[in-house]
């Protein structure tokens, strides 16, 4: 209804129809129950066989890995630290470093310098009688007393304490866990081949199944779906081909040779072969085409 006579109609909106919400069909009981029981067969052994490897890796850290490394760290590496520092780096260094490096400085750096600097011409003199001689005391009187020092008081202590505290108290903490080693070892090997026997029976299960399937339900309802197709559709489709040769071919061919050719020929003879006559004439008497 419009207010003004100038005025247009306001077109009214239209909303969409409203359609109604469809449930999702629900899968029958056959398909359903099939599919529960095999994800319980599958999914049900592989969780347990998860958490079972997930609670043997955390008794191991808890109760094999985590006091090992405890002892290893508390029991013989900071002790060990410990004993090489105050036996062997300290007394070194205050014992055999200082001094030797003193008499070193004092006895040969000083008066080699002081020579060096005083008289340079004399250098071959000094290194053949003087240095060289002693460069041979020092080797005796210093360098085989400091090796001797080193290996009895360095590499002798460091090898006995390696070995009785660290060597043989592993081999010894390897011996005793050896067998729990092949315990657990041959625990995880028999819940291996249980668990490839059960999944392997699995699969001959569900092979048994598919063919099971197969022979009693879908090879007979296909051989029932071919006989029902060749007697029905199959036979319907020649029933209505043969009607149609024996109608509809016939009518058509009267129509064609009775009607449409007579029809056709009339017109071309009669209609256009005159039209088109009478058409080029015109157009050469116009001088627009050539006669």
């Amino acid at each position: 209804m419009t207010t003004n006579g100038g005025e247009a109609r306001r077109p009214q909106r239209r909303h969409p129809p409203v359609r109604p919400s469809r449930a999702e069909p629900e899968a029958p009981d056959w398909i359903v129950w099939p599919v529960r029981v095999l994800a319980a067969i599958v999914v049900v052994p592989a969780r347990l066989l998860w958490e079972l490897i997930v609670v043997a890796g955390r008794l191991t850290y808890r109760f094999l890995l985590r006091p090992l490394g405890w002892f290893v760290r508390h029991v013989l590496w900071i002790p060990l630290c410990w004993l090489a520092h105050h036996l062997v780096v300290l007394p070194f260094r205050y014992l055999v470093v200082f001094p030797v490096s003193w008499l070193v400085h004092h006895l040969l750096v000083v008066p080699a310098r002081w020579l060096w600097q005083a008289l340079p011409t004399l250098g071959h003199f000094l290194h053949r009688y003087l240095l060289r001689p002693l460069g041979q005391l020092g080797y005796l009187l210093l360098w085989l007393p400091l090796a001797w020092l080193v290996t009895y008081l360095v590499v002798v202590p460091i090898h006995w304490l390696v070995r009785y505290l660290l060597v043989l108290p592993i081999r010894w903490l390897v011996d005793v866990l050896r067998p729990l080693g092949r315990l657990l070892g041959r625990a995880a090997a028999a819940l291996w081949h249980g668990t490839v026997r059960l999944f392997a029976g699995i699969g001959n299960g569900i092979v048994t199944i598919g063919r099971l399937t197969y022979t009693y339900l879908l090879r007979p309802f296909g051989l029932a779906a071919r006989w029902l197709w060749r007697h029905t559709v199959v036979l319907l489709f020649r029933g209505v081909v043969a009607v149609c040769r024996a109608t509809v071919v016939p009518v058509g061919r009267w129509l064609r040779d009775a009607v449409l050719a007579p029809t056709g020929r009339f017109l071309r003879d009669g209609v256009f072969r005159p039209a088109g006559t009478t058409v080029r004439a015109v157009l050469a008497v116009l001088s627009l085409r050539r006669p």
